[in-house]
């Protein structure tokens, strides 16, 4: 739904302008990134909104805050699913040390072990991918190269968002078909 305020003219020229839109235009956000947000969902939809209408500054500055305020959830989901699909005590070890760090750039920093395979997308860290991107701040850049770089993050924080919940329930799938395999050979 939007609604449209047109006006014409003499000679059949006129204008047409658009206001608002419901739902918002584009793809929608998946419930993933909703839920690991929680309450600061709003700032990222308002970062969607930004990056939709062009607004590249506005969008980076929205996407960049909700990964500073997240940080210690989007580890906590890293640590999950490192732990859940048997990564190295020592990444573990890493990523735990590194999320203690106040600011996500400062605890990129500390992290020297690769991520599992699962995790990466096409071969790179996503982690240091949005470490670079959101490391460089607004300051110097372009409305265009802010908003070239805020759709780079959101593209990257939605796949590995998407990639640790479907590891997690691919594997608590795997879990529970074993266990009823098991169940069923011990019990003719």
């Amino acid at each position: 739904m939007f609604a449209l305020r047109l006006m014409a003219r003499p000679g059949g020229n006129g204008t047409a302008y658009k206001y608002g839109e419901r739902p918002p235009f584009g793809v929608p956000v998946p419930n993933e990134i909703l839920r690991l947000f929680g309450r600061d969902s709003h700032t990222f939809l308002k970062g969607r909104q930004c990056e939709n209408q062009g607004l590249g500054i506005g969008a980076f500055a929205y996407y960049r805050r909700v990964v500073e305020n997240h940080k210690n959830e989007i580890f906590d989901e890293v640590i999950a699913v490192c732990e859940t699909i048997g990564a190295s005590q020592q990444l573990i070890e890493e990523l735990r040390s590194a999320k203690k760090e106040v600011s996500f750039t400062k605890a990129m920093e500390q992290i020297k072990i690769v991520l599992p395979q699962g995790l990466l997308i096409n071969g790179q860290n996503p982690l240091l991918a949005l470490h670079g991107a959101l490391s460089v701040g607004l300051h110097n850049e372009s409305d265009e190269q802010c908003l070239e770089a805020a759709h780079a993050v959101r593209l990257v924080l939605t796949d590995l968002i998407e990639k640790m919940s479907r590891l997690r329930q691919d594997n608590w799938d795997l879990h529970t078909a074993v266990q009823l395999l098991v169940a069923k050979k011990s019990n003719p």
